[in-house]
């Protein structure tokens, strides 16, 4: 049999202490407990251990020693989620904290899974007095429930049942065996029960009858079988009569108590005498909690009554005057019931009653009826109020008119309405049968007011008036008489403005009542525009200015003029004009462009002058624009702008030197077109080059670089730059007239000279990462004025050098290598700034600060150099690499502290540890000492390890670390079956090694002779039981599934009966069957046997 699950409070492999590292003595209760998760709250099953515990300072308490000493069995319970809970407690029952303000406590949580799910269903108890079959009978069915109180009456008869259900969870059926255990107990023996015949039980498809009725407790037989599949249902009857005189409560359990699983119903049985009497009033308490209330309300009728009420009804009527029944559920002695209304029922006067029947059906249909009154709501809503017209004038008449309606959204006829206007009552008049009043209103004066409908209860009607009681609404009351304007109308603009000025414009106006707003409309020439160039104003009183701010439009078309005029509105919308006013607009007129085309032309050749004239505002161009050349002296050529604003002459250029003219537009004042020149802006001028014909290329008189030398940058080192500059005989074309021929890579490449002024060419080389390290080379390419080019300078040399960086890739830092090991010590030299792998570098290895060798790059930058370690001794080793300047590959060393990196390493050696005794999988015994015996070498010679620690698969056995010897004692309470058995060892800079082999523990086992005691007699043709106990030999225990054999012996022969296995006492039955044929009468000697277990890991005691 397997031990006892214990259950720890830790991780599988681990010891669970509590440690006091102060300097001071602490205590505190211990308590263990296992808890179950029921309902969402964890509830205790059992408390393990309880007990006042000292921890001295600087000790520890051994949490798992006082566990397993103890240990919880999980034996039949029930399935579902548990936990061991430990916590260290104040006497209080406070769970103390530590220093970091944590509960000193711990949980560990596991699931218990029964093979078996069984679940009761219902108790149901049918009242089979005078019936002809009373296992049949459901005529009355008297009472059903689980965990209840059952009333009986004396001198009755009843047919108990219950019904079971193999969840669908479970994972096997429930085979119903002899040694299942099925019982109703703690009944009134005097009661009579046929057990052959009124005992029976039944799955889905058979009845299996009989059973046992003795000392109350009614008994199934179980040796009838029966199997209960998965998901299906079992059902346990009885037939019973009581008997007179035994009145009384019977707390009964009902138990199914198998092997493998215990399932227990408590239920009370409650026997009274019969009763034929009617429930009274307990103090004539009978009400209602209101006498009156609104439709949508709620009532609440009660009544107390002398004894428990079984059932009972309200009664009352609601929509209409008939009364109808609603069943009530009693509570004990007190019947309630809550009448909930709604807008349908009747208003006035209602009426409601209770009927009840006692526990015993004896009722009670005698009450008063109880009196209610039921009110309705009424309301005004806001889509029920109206005016025949909203806008009238001063003088004139409107109708208000309002519809009341009830909560059910019927019209209530003859309701009381009120009117009033902002300021007092006007009137009241009453609703027609739609609902609707009215109320004729005249206003005197003009302007908006709130026109009300009100309603307030009405107890005639039997109406609250509800909190949408009243509804408003505007009217409005209007005057006919238009505002005045008076004098002045006018601006601040005296003669011409000019477009996109600003200009201020003024009106006064007056209204016999209430002034409302203005607003300036202006025509452009062509139709009158309203609100473009100033909002409306605000305007208020009876005496206003309306006064506006407009910016004249830069878009007008010229010439043009505005003639403005106000508008003014009054609050009652009468409006009116000022007469007609006008400014005179003029622009500003500006020569926006000049292009000569070409601007460089030889003697006697001909060039283009175009100029543009545009408006200064708008930038529109202006046409028909008259404008004047010149140049130096005099006035060469007039014409007139196009439709774009464009004028376009010829010149031709007569003169026979080199010479350089400006070429002036000129515009003036247009009364024509209503445009003024702007003085600054009135000419643009541009410069006009007349040459000679030239046919010499350019020469330089000053040309070379700043530097011959530069150090490249990008990523990490400053970039440098490198300048080249010449100085010719003459000026270089602007206009794509030089370039620069380089190598920044290879071959060569060109671009544009970057600066170019007057003589001088310029270019700055910018030398980053992209530049290749070498010598490189680079000229100017260069044109004068009339495209002569100098390609024929020579190249000027330079050389680039580059920034190398090292890094060591192998070994990596913190590696661990062993002692043997070949190192393959690998670094990589790349350009500091591109990244890029530098070929034929020299690299410098060394080891903890010492050279060991050098080696250059490959063509991927990398340079390896090999170390063996064979003869090393195990500890930490520094490897390192380095690079100086290379000036034959044109590189320096990194000045950013990259020329050189390490990687520190931990060398090792490798422990091999081998377990001598016991051998792998040999069986030993609770009790024996086991010597545990080892050798460690590295990994061929003996070593002494600094560590050796025995371990089984629950604890650490040695109490010292340096044990590679050591004596187990088996304790009695260990575990049986495969144990491992394993050993750690350890040593400074060397490999752990861990081995491991099977143990096979097995326990002893005896057996006693249980039932039935020596010198029983017993007849023949029955059956006996035969009874032993199958125990540990250590624990006294029982073991559980140990098969034994029976035997029946005489003086003269030996009978070998059968053979069974043991249940969780250890107990273990075989059923002798005495058959006559076999067995003469005589004395018998009936024995049980049992071998050695290799199943549940027990040798047979041979004490």
């Amino acid at each position: 049999m397997a031990a006892i699950p214990l259950i720890g409070i830790e991780e599988k492999n681990n010891e669970s202490k509590l440690l006091n590292t102060e300097s001071t003595t602490v205590q505190g209760y211990l308590i263990m407990q296992v808890q179950q998760f029921v309902s969402g709250t964890w509830s205790v099953v059992d408390t393990v251990y309880n007990s006042l515990k000292t921890i001295v300072s600087n000790s520890e308490l051994t949490i798992h020693d006082l566990w397993n000493s103890i240990g919880w069995n999980t034996e039949k319970n029930e399935s579902g989620l548990y936990r061991v809970y430990a916590a260290f407690r104040d006497p209080f029952g406070n769970v103390l904290k530590n220093d970091n303000n944590e509960n000193i406590s711990s949980v560990y949580e596991f699931n218990i899974t029964e093979l078996l799910n069984l679940t009761f269903l219902e108790i149901r108890i049918y009242d089979v007095t005078g019936v002809v079959d009373p296992k049949t009978d459901n005529s009355m069915l008297w009472a059903t429930g689980l965990n209840e109180t059952f009333d009986l009456f004396v001198n009755h008869d009843y047919r108990f049942e219950i019904e079971l259900n193999n969840s669908a969870i479970s994972e096997a059926n429930w085979t119903i065996m002899a040694s299942d255990n099925i019982t109703h107990q703690t009944l009134n023996s005097t009661w009579q029960i046929n057990p052959s015949n009124d005992i029976w039980y039944a799955n889905n498809t058979e009845n299996f009858t009989g059973g046992n009725w003795s000392l109350g407790i009614v008994a199934w037989n179980s040796t009838l079988g029966g199997l209960v599949q998965i998901g299906n249902n079992v059902t346990f009857y009885y037939v019973f009569n009581v008997t007179g005189n035994s009145q009384g409560v019977y707390p009964v359990k009902f138990m199914v108590n198998t092997t493998e699983f215990t399932r227990t119903e408590y239920s009370t049985y409650n026997v009274v005498d019969e009763d034929y009497s009617s429930s009274y009033l307990d103090n004539g308490i009978y009400n209602t909690n209101t006498t009156q209330l609104n439709r949508g309300d709620v009532i609440l009728v009660y009544a107390k009554w002398n004894e428990t009420i079984g059932s009972g009804l309200a009664e009352y009527n609601s929509t209409a005057a008939s009364l109808s029944n609603y069943t009530l559920t009693p509570q004990g002695v007190w019947t309630n019931y809550t009448v909930s209304t709604d807008s349908d029922w009747l208003l006035g006067n209602h009426v409601v009653k209770i009927y009840v029947n006692d526990s015993y059906d004896n009722s009670n249909y005698t009450l008063d009826y109880l009196i209610f009154d039921v009110w309705g709501w009424s309301y005004i809503l806001s889509s029920d109020i109206a005016l025949l017209n909203d806008t009238i004038n001063v003088g004139e008449s409107t109708t208000i008119s309002c519809k009341v309606t009830a909560d059910d959204t019927t019209s209530i006829s003859g309701y009381n309405v009120s009117f009033y206007n902002s300021t007092a009552y006007l009137g009241s008049n009453t609703t027609l049968f739609s609902g609707w009043t009215s109320y004729s209103y005249l206003d005197n004066s003009p302007g908006q007011e709130n026109l009300t409908c009100n309603i307030t209860d009405d107890a005639s009607k039997k109406y609250n008036a509800s909190v949408i009681n009243e509804q408003n609404i505007t009217l409005t009351t209007l005057e006919v008489i238009y505002p005045k304007w008076h004098l002045p109308l006018d601006s601040n603009i005296t003669g011409k403005i000019y477009k996109g000025q600003y200009a201020y414009f003024y009106s006064n106006w007056t209204d016999n009542f209430e002034l409302s707003y203005g607003f300036i409309e202006w025509h452009n020439g062509t139709v009158w525009k309203n609100n473009t160039l100033s909002s409306p104003v605000a305007m208020s009183g009876t005496q206003d200015w309306a006064n506006f701010t407009i910016q004249v439009p830069v878009d007008m078309d010229m010439p043009n003029n505005i003639t403005w005029r106000v508008w003014a509105n009054d609050t009652s919308g009468n409006l009116n004009v000022t007469e007609n006013r006008t400014l005179d607009v003029w622009g500003l007129s500006t020569v926006s462009d000049i292009v000569i085309n070409p601007d460089t032309i030889f003697n006697g050749t001909t060039t283009n002058i175009s100029c543009r004239v545009v408006d200064e505002n708008s930038s529109d161009p202006i046409s028909g624009y008259f404008v004047e050349y010149w140049n130096d002296t005099a006035v060469f050529n007039t014409s007139i702008t196009d439709s774009n604003g464009w004028v376009s002459v010829n010149y031709t250029d007569g003169s026979m030197s080199n010479d350089d003219y400006f070429i002036t537009c000129q515009i003036y004042n247009n009364n024509t077109l209503k445009y003024d020149t702007d003085i600054s802006l009135d000419s643009a001028y541009d410069l006009l080059h007349v040459r000679l014909v030239d046919i010499t290329a350019p020469n330089t008189t000053n040309y070379n670089l700043n530097a011959t030398q530069v150090n490249k940058g990008g990523l990490v080192n400053p970039v440098n730059y490198l300048k080249m500059y010449a100085e010719w005989n003459e000026d270089i074309n602007l206009t794509d007239g030089s370039y620069v021929s380089f190598n920044r890579t290879t071959p060569i490449i060109g671009g544009a000279t970057q600066i170019v002024s007057g003589n001088w060419t310029n270019h700055t080389f910018t030398i980053n990462q992209s530049w290749t390290v070498g010598l490189h080379v680079a000229k100017f390419n260069a044109s004068d004025l009339y495209d002569n080019w100098n390609n024929t300078l020579d190249y000027l040399w330079f050389t680039v050098y580059g920034y190398g960086q090292i890094n060591m890739t192998v070994p990596e830092d913190g590696a661990e290598y062993n002692v043997g090991d070949v190192l393959y010590t690998t670094c990589n030299v790349t350009d500091e700034d591109s990244l890029t792998t530098i070929e034929g570098y020299k690299v410098s290895f060394y080891e903890n600060g010492n050279p060991i060798g050098t080696n250059i790059t490959n063509s991927s930058g990398i340079a390896i150099l090999k170390v063996d370690t064979t003869g090393y001794t195990p500890a930490s080793y520094v490897y390192s690499c380095s690079i100086s300047d290379n000036t034959t590959i044109y590189y320096y060393e990194s000045v950013n502290a990259n020329n050189e990196d390490s990687a520190t390493i931990t060398l090792g050696g490798t422990l091999d540890v081998t377990i001598i005794e016991p051998v792998n999988e040999i069986n030993v015994n609770l009790g024996d000492a086991v010597n545990l015996k080892s050798i460690t070498k590295n990994p061929l010679i003996p070593i002494t390890p600094d560590t050796a620690k025995w371990y089984n698969t629950t604890s650490k056995l040695n109490p010292t670390d340096i044990d590679e010897n050591y004596t187990w004692t088996i304790p009695s309470g260990h575990s049986l079956g495969s144990e491992i058995i394993k050993v750690n060892v350890t040593k400074t800079d060397y490999t752990s090694d861990e081995k491991n082999i099977t143990l096979y523990v097995w326990g002893w086992s005896n057996i006693s002779w249980q039932s039935p005691a020596s010198m029983n007699n017993y007849s023949q043709s029955v059956t006996v039981p035969l009874i032993c106990n199958v125990f540990d030999n250590f624990t006294s225990g029982g073991i559980e599934n140990y098969p034994v054999s029976f035997y029946i012996e005489n003086e003269t022969e030996t009978w070998y009966l059968g053979s069974n296995i043991s249940v969780s006492t250890g107990n273990v039955t075989y059923n002798w069957f005495v058959d006559s044929a076999v067995y003469s009468a005589g004395l018998y000697y009936p024995k049980c046997n049992m071998t050695d277990n290799s199943t549940l890991y027990y040798n047979v005691s041979s004490v």
